[in-house]
């Protein structure tokens, strides 16, 4: 009897799988709601996520004067903005409100991967790129869930530029997160 219910239960977990939906499984552009999301899915099975309209995806910053692409010093580490726990926290907390107590238990484990690109005029940060698996619950969360957190990071988070970083064209930065 053990097994007969260890079976049954198995296979409910196969056909939950299966049935779940992945909005995100191949390189395509979603138009929603009068925003439009690029999804890009490469072959080692890592999605990125982001905001048609972004123009920093795949660059690095770089130097506004000269162009060229800063590189940190080899003599040390060299703020391009002040780092603020509290800060990253409300980063996290952003992210954790936009989702339901059931898509945090679809993505529970999984790592998800926010890479900005902060203005280093303002300090306010003008794009969000999504990153995670193809294997991970983010799958199953839609755009919508996205693009709260991308509006909720562009209004409320806010970071002191260094003098260094002003001199730069946009500066990268990355956290990520995980729901226990």
């Amino acid at each position: 009897m053990k097994q007969f219910i260890a079976a049954v239960a198995l296979f409910t977990i196969i056909v939950s799988t299966w049935g779940q939906t992945n909005y995100y499984s191949q390189t395509k552009t979603f138009e929603e709601d009068g925003y439009t999301y690029q999804c890009d899915a490469n072959p080692w099975g890592i999605i990125a996520l982001y905001n048609k309209a972004n123009k920093w995806v795949n660059k690095l910053p770089a130097y506004r004067s000269t162009g060229k692409t800063y590189i940190e010093p080899e003599d040390g580490f060299h703020p391009v903005m002040e780092h603020d726990a509290k800060k990253r926290k409300k980063c996290k907390d952003i992210v954790r409100n936009a989702f339901t107590e059931q898509q945090k238990l679809a993505c529970k484990g999984d790592r998800l991967c926010l890479v900005c690109s902060i203005n280093s005029d303002t300090g306010r940060i003008d794009e969000v790129v999504f990153e995670f698996f193809k294997t991970t619950g983010y799958v199953g969360i839609p755009i919508s869930v996205f693009r709260q957190i991308e509006l909720g990071l562009k209004k409320e988070i806010q970071y002191g530029i260094t003098d260094l970083g002003k001199q730069l064209n946009f500066i990268y930065f990355w956290f990520d997160i995980e729901f226990n």
